[in-house]
């Protein structure tokens, strides 16, 4: 950036009460600081730092060979930059009825699915014809989400303060866009989106319109050959329109969706399908794995009208995200067991697993009236018992009050009241068979030797088995 640009910039944010201070020689990042005083300059009172970086150019970090930005175009990071390549997901707009587009979605389900299996956080920008889809799938995948934002035409001190003491956290990347020229408005955030991005999914590109030019844009100026994928289906994009982006370095891929109305497999570079895990009977030695059940998930009423629609596009119109069925494709997504302590007396969050076996499930499974749930519920995952011992999995400890008294600190966690009542009724708990490890559990270390997913019945088997990358088995009848 020349001279002239940044002193025009550090004018423009001073006239905010907002101090620059580079932290490059190149003058591409810096981080903004504000006055904590009622107003003035940014050399009135004591100044705050803002978290996050500002860019001056398209470039994300550490990705310098992207197109540049107009000089009166920038960006702020307030909780910085994910540490994984990115991809982004582009397309024109569907209309207002994408359920009547079903190819569409898969295509968006599959490359976000692969995308998280090949390490890759997730990038979409407000407005996006994608985004809602981006942002849910990213949820599911339990996956970082770069999410690209106008930020005002004008924006004061107060608002950059106020977005600070509002950040999200977790595995969200804000980066807002501003400029100090234009309406923030003018700006294609097609355009910056497919700009920052490590790799480029295109699903759909009208012949005219924001997104032709974004891909465009990206495939005249990236320095980075075979960055860009355009699907090849004559549903979303011309024969002259894909032909003019492969012409200029996109790379055909397609949908392999098991669709009689599918592209043609034969004779492309890239074939991309869904998982498509097979449908096993149970091992002969399922005795030696350990399995865990899933539950209905609780319920979070604002957001759920809009995440239900959602789920039901990208899985199926059957689809019920709550139920059982959803919290197993939420792990088998993620690739993810999530510890937790709700129901053990020590605060260490824990995974429970059983030691009965799963041809025995449908003979145990029982209504806990006191808790409002089932055990030994007909969808899960079982691991074998050796590799998760190798990991920390422990047998419970059984045992009256005198037992958790006595235990170290260390054992704690694995302690089960041997015995209980509810409605009147005695629970022997060690029925259960429990095990239990300490953490999260990461999925994505056990091959499908080790690892097979459970559900009751084939039609079940058959929904899931698209999303799984390991084996799924039906539970016997009893």
């Amino acid at each position: 950036m020349n001279t002239d640009r940044k002193t025009e910039l550090e004018a423009w944010l001073e006239q905010r009460s907002i101090r620059l201070e580079w932290t490059d020689a190149s003058g591409t990042q810096a981080v903004l600081k504000v006055s904590s005083g009622g107003g003035g300059s940014a050399d009135s009172g004591h100044l705050r730092t803002l978290p996050g970086m500002l860019l001056t150019g398209i470039s994300a970090p550490g990705s310098p060979n992207r197109p540049s930005w107009p000089d009166d175009r920038f960006a702020w990071l307030p909780n910085g930059w994910t540490n994984r390549r990115t991809l982004c997901i582009a397309s024109s707009r569907i209309g207002r009825h994408p359920e009547q587009h079903l190819w569409w979605i898969s295509a968006i389900r599959t490359a976000c699915m692969h995308g998280v299996e090949d390490g890759y956080a997730m990038l979409a920008g407000s407005g996006m014809t994608a985004e809602p889809f981006v942002r849910r799938m990213s949820r599911w995948l339990d996956c970082d989400l770069v999410e690209v934002r106008p930020a005002p035409f004008d924006p004061d001190k107060n608002w950059f303060q106020r977005i600070a003491d509002t950040l999200e956290g977790g595995r969200l990347f804000p980066v807002w866009v501003f400029s100090t020229a234009c309406d923030i408005s003018g700006i294609s955030i097609d355009g910056v989106a497919t700009g920052m991005a490590d790799t480029v999914r295109v699903i759909k590109v009208s012949d005219e319109g924001n997104v032709r030019a974004a891909v465009q844009q990206r495939l005249v100026h990236s320095g980075d050959e075979g960055s860009v994928w355009l699907l090849n289906d004559a549903r979303g994009t011309s024969v002259s329109t894909r032909s003019d982006l492969v012409g200029r370095g996109a790379i055909d891929w397609l949908l392999d969706d098991g669709s009689p109305e599918g592209n043609p497999r034969a004779g492309r570079e890239t074939v991309l399908s869904a998982f498509g895990a097979p449908i096993v009977e149970l091992p002969e030695d399922v005795d030696h794995f350990l399995a865990h059940w899933t539950r209905a998930r609780s319920r979070n009423v604002v957001r759920e009208l809009e995440n239900e629609r959602l789920d039901r596009l990208l899985f199926d119109e059957s689809f019920e995200s709550r139920g059982a069925i959803g919290s197993l494709l939420s792990i088998i997504c993620s690739g993810r067991l999530v510890a937790g302590s709700t129901l053990t007396r020590d605060s260490t969050p824990v995974i429970s697993f059983t030691g009965v076996a799963l041809r025995e499930f449908r003979n145990c499974r029982v209504f806990r009236s006191h808790l409002g749930r089932w055990d030994f519920e007909l969808f899960g995952i079982a691991i074998r018992k050796p590799v998760l011992q190798k990991l920390g999995a422990r047998q419970v400890i059984y045992g009256a009050e005198p037992v958790w008294a006595e235990l170290c600190e260390t054992d704690r966690p694995f302690f089960q009241l041997s015995r209980g009542e509810a409605d009147g009724k005695a629970i022997d708990w060690r029925e259960e068979q429990e095990w239990r490890l300490a953490g999260d559990l990461n999925l994505a270390q056990f091959d499908s030797a080790d690892l097979l997913v459970f559900v009751p019945d084939r039609e079940t088997a058959d929904r899931v088995a698209g999303f799984s990358r390991w084996p799924v088995a039906i539970l016997p009848a009893g």
